[in-house]
């Protein structure tokens, strides 16, 4: 096996781990605490994260760079599920059920959207 197919299985490997962490957060999210001491601005940090993942990984995949792919799925996977969690616990400290409620439901949308681009990233080369 070459350098270049140990570099594929690893990006194949990030994928199908971060697909998997960000289901069992997601799977979990609505009987779990989440992080309790998040704060608004821990929601943001994870948003940013998340959405630095996925820009590394669109461009990664976009260039065929394996290293890259693996990397940036990792970080977007954790950005997801930092997400869910620092979500749920700040959500808590809201006296408005209607804004918890509306917070974890666009933050779940997130998250399958991130299972959805690990998923396809699986399937897309670049030629």
């Amino acid at each position: 096996m070459n350098r270049s197919s140990n570099f594929f299985y690893q990006a194949l490997r990030e994928l199908e781990k971060g697909k998997a962490n960000v289901t069992a957060t997601l799977n979990k999210i609505d009987s779990a605490s989440g992080n309790s001491r998040a704060k608004a601005a821990d929601v943001g940090e994870a948003a940013r994260k998340l959405v630095a993942g996925s820009q590394g990984l669109v461009r990664a995949l976009n260039a065929n760079n394996y290293d890259e792919i693996a990397a940036s799925a990792q970080m977007q996977a954790e950005g997801s599920v930092e997400l869910l969690n620092n979500a749920k616990g700040a959500s808590q400290t809201s006296p408005d059920a209607n804004v918890r409620a509306d917070l974890m439901q666009a933050t779940k949308v997130s998250a399958e959207a991130s299972v959805k681009l690990l998923e396809a990233a699986k399937q897309y080369r670049a030629d």
